[in-house]
């Protein structure tokens, strides 16, 4: 009975000694993996934030530089590294980012990053030391273990090497998860994609001035030919007449002839090299011609009008004007709104016959544009010659000189203006310039740059790339959770 007791005393307490280290592993496994679970949540938490800090530098890029700055800091806030650094190619050369310890150990696993197979390279993918010994990348793996690196990300657009970013082991020796080596794989394709396209903005940029210099030559070109033809045909004229003058020197008739034609030709040639100078003058850089002087359009346009009445008057050709009330002045200086107008008035009145009309109308275009129309009920152009109108030395007309409408194209321009040309044969012409109201927002066309977020679109935001690197910068002095 005595030795039953005992026994049974002895299962009771060999069970709840049983049942308090079964309670205290289950406690304590719970806390392993609550603990767990907050560093995952931690861990996607820095991520979703750092996630939110890269999109706001995606969507105000500076250059390939810059942006190489910001997400190595990301990268620095998620993954908490001892020690990281990047090489990357741009435009503008090769530069460096991070530990500048690191800079000789990055530049030569680029060199052997370039001299592996394509398979390695076809996409960005984290490497550690394992990873390169079993793509057969043992100088490459010997040379992060000696660099006591834990992973490399190679930068690569379309199987094309433009870098790589080195990280180092964590702060505390504890591995990267696979979430935080993913991050690393989202932050350096975007990184190689906006340093991609970065050399392609340049590359389009440098053909656009090779073709804007072609263009250039070949303008060269045909106001050399031009010039040469205008200048000839009033020298030959000259010429003959000198060669006939010691002949004919007595006979008065002839003397005075001559005299007023060497005087007309030479007439001529001085104000085709005016019209030229005029042409050719390149725009100052810096002073005033940077900012024209705000011009009250529809006043100085009417102005214009007046002066040239007489001379419409003179060729039997009706000059009308209106102007509809503006809120806003030009940005154009008033002396080249005037040389403008003056131009298309007297192409317009020289396109007209007798009995014809010429009608000047300013009116607003939108909000912040000014449009002046120049119409007239002449023979108007087939669509060969309206192609070329605003082409240097071509011209319709026999005492033309071919540089009025040129001189007008060139004018705009320089003032960010527009003109454009409507005609048919038999309906008449009509010039529309349009010019921006002082003070309006200038929108240009540019080459988009900026690739894709990495998340779903947030609210804008105003952070820029240096903005970004001052809040990360703050937030890596913290102490690690």
């Amino acid at each position: 009975m005595l030795r039953r007791a005992r026994a049974r005393r002895h299962r009771v307490a060999s069970i709840t000694v049983l049942a308090r280290t079964v309670l205290a592993s289950t406690v304590l496994a719970s806390t392993v993996v609550a603990k767990m679970v907050k560093a995952a949540q931690a861990t996607r938490g820095r991520h979703a934030e750092c996630a939110y800090l890269l999109d706001r530098a995606l969507k105000h890029p500076t250059t390939s530089e810059d942006f190489a700055g910001a997400a190595l800091d990301v990268l620095r806030l998620a993954l908490r590294p001892a020690y990281s650094a990047l090489v990357c190619r741009s435009p503008s050369g090769i530069f460096h980012r991070g530990d500048s310890a690191l800079t000789t150990d990055v530049n030569a696993l680029a060199e052997l990053l370039c001299r592996a197979p394509k398979s390695l390279l076809s996409r960005p993918s984290v490497l550690t030391p394992a990873d390169a010994e079993r793509a057969g990348q043992s100088s490459l793996a010997r040379a992060m273990t000696a660099c006591a690196l834990a992973a490399i990300v190679p930068l690569v657009d379309d199987g094309t090497l433009l870098g790589l970013v080195a990280i180092g082991p964590r702060t505390g020796r504890t591995p990267y998860s696979t979430e935080d080596l993913e991050f690393c794989e989202r932050v350096a394709a975007r990184l190689a994609l906006l340093s991609s396209r970065e050399t392609l903005t340049a590359q389009v940029a440098a053909l656009r001035t090779a073709a804007a210099d072609s263009e250039r030559l070949a303008s060269v070109g045909r106001m050399a030919a031009g010039l040469a033809h205008e200048i000839r045909n009033p020298l030959v004229s000259i010429r003959t007449f000198t060669q006939l003058l010691p002949e004919r020197h007595a006979d008065e008739e002839f003397r005075n002839g001559f005299l007023d034609l060497t005087l007309s030709e030479i007439d001529r040639i001085s104000t085709l090299v005016g019209e030229i100078l005029s042409y050719a003058r390149p725009p100052l850089e810096g002073g005033d011609s940077d900012q024209p002087h705000a011009t009250d359009v529809g006043e100085c346009v009417e102005r214009t009008c007046l002066l040239l009445r007489s001379h419409a008057r003179s060729a039997g050709v009706a000059l009308d004007f209106d102007a509809a009330e503006l809120s806003a002045r030009g940005a154009i200086d008033e002396d080249k709104l005037r040389q403008v107008v003056i131009n298309l008035v007297v192409n317009g009145i020289q396109a007209c016959g007798e009995r014809g009309r010429v009608s000047v109308a300013v009116s607003p275009a939108g909000r912040d544009r000014i449009a002046v129309e120049v119409r007239d009920d002449g023979a108007g152009m087939d669509a060969k010659v309206a192609a070329q109108v605003f082409q240097p030395f071509f011209t319709t007309r026999r005492e033309g000189t071919g540089l009025g409408l040129a001189l007008v194209q060139k004018i705009l321009s320089e003032a960010d203006a527009t003109i454009s040309l409507t005609t048919s044969p038999r309906n008449g012409s009509t010039f529309r310039v349009e010019l921006w109201a002082d003070g309006a927002e200038r929108k240009p066309t540019e080459l988009q740059t900026t690739p894709p977020s990495l998340k779903k679109p947030r609210p804008r935001s105003s952070l820029s790339t240096g903005a970004v690197q001052s809040i990360t910068s703050n937030l890596l002095e913290e102490p690690a959770a």
